[in-house]
């Protein structure tokens, strides 16, 4: 491959699947080809950095299917444009999937949710909301009768030092 700076990440893609084993590059061709389109097919190689491959993981994770091979096959191409000297650092090491979005962890979050509020406890939580009103209830009454306990005279009110009081 020439080391054209210039060519984009359309150019360099079809030239690495065209480097695969023909079963392996039909595998891989899908996956390199959502990477390209996120990011732009003209897009020029040599301008490549990390923010592009942290929005491509971002939206891996969120869809978490086959996750992890997707990220080889990515991973892979990112490899070989290194190799042909097309960027200077190796980017595939920046692109990993986002913490605890893998599939068995989001599963599990998922079904222990719905069980960690039985019913009893949902009732028990339920009673202490009432009894948080009553309390809030009463409260409010207190603060209204301090109110007009101070504004009818009975109580002094507080001035501050030095202020004189007439006018």
């Amino acid at each position: 491959m020439s080391t054209d700076r210039n060519l984009s990440l359309g150019e360099v893609s079809l030239s690495f699947l065209g480097t695969l084993p023909p079963d392996e590059a039909k595998a891989s061709q899908q996956e390199i080809n959502r990477f390209i389109r996120l990011v732009g097919a003209k897009y020029p190689v040599a301008a490549l950095e990390r923010s592009e491959l942290e929005v491509y993981a971002d939206r891996l994770s969120a869809s978490d299917s086959g996750l992890l091979q997707e990220l080889e096959q990515v991973k892979a191409f990112l490899g070989y444009v290194k190799k042909e000297g097309l960027i200077k650092t190796n980017l595939a090491t920046h692109l990993k999937p986002k913490k605890g979005k893998t599939r068995g962890q989001a599963a599990g979050r998922q079904s222990a949710a719905p069980s960690s509020l039985t019913r009893g406890r949902f009732d028990e939580l339920k009673a202490e909301l009432e009894t948080l009103k009553t309390k809030r209830d009463d409260v409010i009454g207190e603060i209204r009768r301090q109110r007009r306990t101070r504004t009818s005279g009975k109580t002094p009110r507080w001035k501050p030092p030095g202020r004189s009081t007439g006018g």
